[in-house]
């Protein structure tokens, strides 16, 4: 029964954000931000002092002017995230382009497999709807499904709904192992947390050492690495 009145509550607020012209959804974001930023102060500790810590050079008021644009920027990707559901092609293509798809094309004419690492950088959940649209490989995501069932459903839908074909975390390595037959483009959000139990190791980021960990235990010495672009505009 929680389950439900939880989907219920969701539904309704996805349905109201969802279908709101991207003006008002912007006006509405200014409030979100402020209410997050000031009246909540969400997580408002951290911030100030991952500021501090990556701009020593920069004085408190240069600090709190980029920490209010953080709060807006963040408005606007939870806003976002829930229009996302509804979104059509052209609105998405209009905001994510792809600016060199020949990069992953070539791989699918090969026959070959690719693993892209992007981040949680921008709005990545347009970025993913956009992938599909953009390249002729089956684009497949790997991501964390949802407790709640019925919201985890109706998420899966949303989200397939322009060809993307979504992987749990936990099948990651069966689907792999086990590729389609027509070559796929497997997607892997890289600023996750390493997981527990595996020794990290240190690198430097503004002025943190943050954990990572890497290891190998797909692939070969002939995999290829090439970077690719992207231009969104919200």
């Amino acid at each position: 029964m929680k389950h439900f009145f939880e989907y219920l509550l969701f539904r309704l607020g996805v349905l109201l954000v969802g279908h709101l012209p991207f003006p008002l959804l912007y006006g509405l974001s200014n409030a979100v931000s402020f209410l997050l930023h000031r009246v909540i102060r969400y997580r408002r500790k951290v911030v100030t002092d991952n500021l501090r810590r990556s701009f020593p050079e920069k004085s408190e008021a240069e600090l709190a002017g980029i920490r209010k644009r953080f709060y807006g920027h963040l408005g606007d990707i939870f806003l976002e995230g829930l229009k996302g559901l509804y979104i059509s092609k052209a609105q998405v293509l209009r905001r994510y382009r792809f600016l060199n798809p020949e990069l992953v094309d070539q791989y699918y004419d090969q026959g070959r497999h690719v693993f892209a690492m992007p981040a949680h950088y921008g709005n990545w959940e347009w970025g993913v709807l956009s992938f599909a649209l953009q390249v002729k490989h089956q684009v497949i995501g790997v991501y964390k499904p949802i407790h709640n069932p019925l919201v985890e459903g109706f998420m899966a839908r949303r989200r397939s709904r322009f060809g993307l074909q979504l992987a749990p975390f936990y099948e990651t390595r069966q689907h792999m192992e086990n590729p389609p037959a027509t070559p796929a483009l497997y997607i892997m959000m890289s600023d996750q947390s390493p997981p527990a139990g595996k020794k990290p190791i240190g690198w430097n980021f503004s002025t943190r050492t943050p954990p990572a960990s890497t290891e190998r235990t797909i692939g070969d010495e002939n995999s290829t690495t090439r970077r690719c672009s992207w231009i969104s505009n919200g």
